[in-house]
């Protein structure tokens, strides 16, 4: 999994942060915005704002993929504005200068809380999914449906009898994000490895039921 964090930019990222603001000038140009098509933003922009502590990159596996420079208002620039502003009292962050390299630009890069990968649908609409299934737990189910009625809980344990079970992207990530949460935890070498695999078996597909399927 990526190791992906946001940090305050140093002069020593100079050299990988202008390469990025060149692609961004280069992406603007093919996209017919006039935006930075001029000398803005250049390496003295950059510095400064590395100067003044509002310059921030995020880094992907030790790379630096994007630059933005943050401001805790009152930003210098929206001081002189054609108009009004609805609300001028209340503090504000103004956001400019973002650069994404062409290495990550479209990739969508998520902070993956559940430790769960997807190759299908896109990360948010997978967490969407997840949240349809927030009440399922491990433990024994709990009478709510008709309290005064003693039933009989046999074989309802484990919280799986409301998972999903299809072998589509959306219900093997649900799955796999249940089992990853709820699988023992061990610091023995052995048990973990045998506990990683039993956490991909419960997302196992046959491949005789892929056969001569139109994709």
């Amino acid at each position: 999994m990526s190791l992906i964090y946001i940090r305050q930019a140093a002069k020593n990222d100079l050299e990988q942060i202008m390469p990025i603001i060149d692609e961004a000038k280069k992406f603007l140009k093919e996209e017919g915005n006039p935006q930075w098509q001029s000398d803005y933003p250049n390496v003295e922009t950059i510095t400064a704002d590395i100067e003044e502590g509002v310059a921030w990159v995020l880094i992907v596996d030790q790379k630096i993929a994007d630059y933005t420079a943050i401001t805790d208002g009152p930003d210098p620039n929206y001081k002189k504005v054609d108009g009004k502003w609805n609300n001028d009292l209340d503090p504000y962050v103004a956001i400019h200068r973002v650069a994404i390299s062409d290495e990550y630009r479209g990739m969508h890069i998520y902070d993956d809380s559940v430790n769960v990968l997807t190759n299908f649908s896109v990360f948010p609409a997978q967490i969407e999914k997840l949240a349809d299934f927030a009440a399922v737990s491990p433990a024994q189910p709990k009478n709510t449906i008709v309290p005064n009625v003693d039933l009989n809980m046999y074989s309802r344990g484990l919280g799986t009898r409301h998972l999903l079970g299809g072998m589509d992207s959306s219900s093997r990530f649900v799955k796999v994000a249940f089992t990853l949460a709820h699988a023992p935890k061990s610091d023995d070498e052995t048990e973990s490895v045998t506990n990683f695999f039993n956490i991909l078996h419960s997302s196992r597909t046959s491949k005789e039921i892929g056969r001569n399927r139109t994709w």
